[in-house]
């Protein structure tokens, strides 16, 4: 008698089709994924310094590099 061979799955799946379905995003993620480099950017709006709200709207025609740190002198 002749086995079948196994039906994919993510077990036996070849490692190409594992690496695409792992860095292909859900309809749920995508809103968490990154713009691509020179896309624009979805509109937010963070805290300044000031605990003032500040939106990307609020800077029409500027060249804007957001910087994300820790707090300072934490372990962090």
């Amino acid at each position: 008698m002749r086995r079948r061979a196994p039906s994919p799955s993510p077990r036996n799946a070849s490692p190409t089709s594992r690496a695409t379905r792992a860095t292909t995003p859900t309809r749920e993620q995508e809103h968490l994924m990154p713009p691509a480099t020179g896309e624009p950017a979805p509109a937010f709006t963070l805290m300044n310094k000031d605990r003032e709200e500040v939106t990307l709207d609020s800077f029409p025609g500027k060249h804007i590099v957001l910087a994300f740190y820790p707090l300072a002198f934490t372990g962090g």
